[in-house]
């Protein structure tokens, strides 16, 4: 017989079954590196698709404002390529399944100020979708920066994490499903928390993949990094061409990277 009395007893079962269902309630937050002794080629393209969707959205702004009182001088072009090439960028899937068929809703972010809000965008597909972040108002997110920062959202990975909290708790996508996301360099400390964060407000108890392209200090040619900052350095160059515009806007081809 157990030499606690039932009260004692129940108390403690009451804890552990708390316990159990705290631990039930956390994604499964997984951020590793890339590995360098394997092919990166898929993972490096998936970023430089995010690169491609944040000039198209440039892009798209400075052709509409052309010959109007509001264009865009060519400065304008030359810093946001500057930018660009000192920016974060980031690619996020969230795979869940509607009706029965596995969807997956693509997000792409880059670091730094916006200089004009991108609203969400629905591309032609109907099991890959591709959402672009967007400011939205009033909508008190569930995922926060540090205090005090929240109205300069800087980082990639948080203009990520509250497109995915507005998407879900507005439900326009399903509440259940995976984050699967590629950074083009290690999250922050401040960062890692906003990671935590996705894991236990916005989608617990789902599986929350993280990688990103590891520092290249031996500055190898071949490294994940530096074939990412080649494919973006050029795809930002073509931009700053007279009469250039990008017409590679961003593929729904396959990114089984994980």
């Amino acid at each position: 017989m157990s030499q606690f009395p039932p009260r004692v007893l129940m108390q403690r079962a009451s804890v552990i079954v708390l316990a159990l269902a705290a631990q039930a309630a956390h994604a499964e937050l997984d951020v590793q590196a890339v590995p360098t002794d394997e092919p990166a080629t898929v993972v490096v393209n998936t970023l430089a698709s995010s690169v491609d969707a944040e000039i198209a959205l440039f892009t798209d702004r400075r052709d509409l404002l052309k010959g109007t009182d509001n264009e865009l001088s060519s400065q304008k072009t030359r810093d946001y390529i500057a930018k660009g090439r000192r920016a974060t960028y980031a690619t996020a899937e969230y795979r869940t399944l509607e009706a029965g068929k596995s969807v997956t809703y693509t997000i792409f972010a880059r670091s730094g100020a916006d200089d004009a809000p991108w609203d969400p965008k629905n591309y032609v597909g109907s099991d890959r979708k591709i959402i672009a972040r967007a400011s939205h108002g009033e909508f008190i997110h569930q995922v926060h920066h540090s205090p005090g920062l929240d109205k300069a959202v800087v980082d990639a990975e948080l203009k990520v994490a509250r497109t995915i909290d507005y998407l879900k708790t507005t439900a326009k996508v399903p509440s259940a499903g995976d984050v699967y996301m590629w950074v083009s360099q290690a999250p922050c400390a401040s960062c890692n928390t906003i990671l935590k964060q996705l894991d236990t407000r916005v989608i617990p108890g789902n599986r929350i993949l993280v990688r990103y392209l590891p520092a290249n200090a031996k500055r190898d040619l071949g490294a994940p990094s530096a074939q990412f900052n080649l494919k973006r350095n050029r795809a930002l160059e073509a931009i700053g061409k007279p009469g250039s515009s990008l017409e590679r806007h961003p593929s729904p081809g396959g990114r089984s990277c994980l």
